[in-house]
């Protein structure tokens, strides 16, 4: 997953095709303020075997708002299949495994579904904590024994086993 490769820098046209007319200057300003923080080099595309990512500045008028960019994800196969795991993976990958990312479902006036993309908006400062985020800490089951829910086995992140106490206990069948 980690393997991205850039492939198109996005031109000053390209910008204004996609968003309308922006403000260029602010464009070059986060470019340069996201570069030193993280892996990421570039506004553009990048690319791996499984997928495709437009990363863009995010512009607002408001000063005080926090550093962000948008990321445009989509499947190379043009397929809407959704894979939050891998999302994270390519959020931590490319802007690190601290900044935050909030998947974007707009209002209907101001939706942008062109090609089977998922939208996210990526906060650049590593400590910055939007309200969407969850506080409760850490919390990464494989299996908790519960016959309601289902997960996955995990490759590489680290699971974190529920005591006993905490797990549902499932009911068994009485013998008549």
């Amino acid at each position: 997953m980690n393997n991205f490769k850039f492939i198109i820098p996005y031109t000053e046209q390209m910008l204004d095709w996609y968003f309308g007319s922006i403000d260029h200057k602010k464009a070059k300003e986060i470019k340069a303020k996201v570069s030193k923080e993280c892996i990421f080099s570039e506004f553009g595309i990048y690319r791996n075997g499984n997928y495709s990512v437009s990363v863009y500045p995010c512009i607002r008028a408001d000063e005080n708002q926090p550093l962000a960019v948008y990321m445009k994800i989509r499947n190379i196969d043009w397929s809407a299949k959704h894979d939050w795991r891998d999302f994270q993976e390519i959020k931590n990958n490319m802007f690190g495994a601290e900044c935050e990312g909030v998947e974007v479902y707009p209002p209907e006036s101001l939706l942008q579904d062109t090609a089977n993309s998922f939208w996210m908006v990526v906060f650049i400062n590593p400590t910055y904590r939007s309200f969407f985020t969850l506080i409760s800490g850490r919390k990464v089951i494989e299996d908790d024994g519960n016959p309601l829910t289902k997960q996955r086995p995990f490759n590489k992140m680290e699971v974190v086993k529920v005591p006993r106490k905490l797990r549902r206990k499932k009911k068994r069948k009485r013998k008549r």
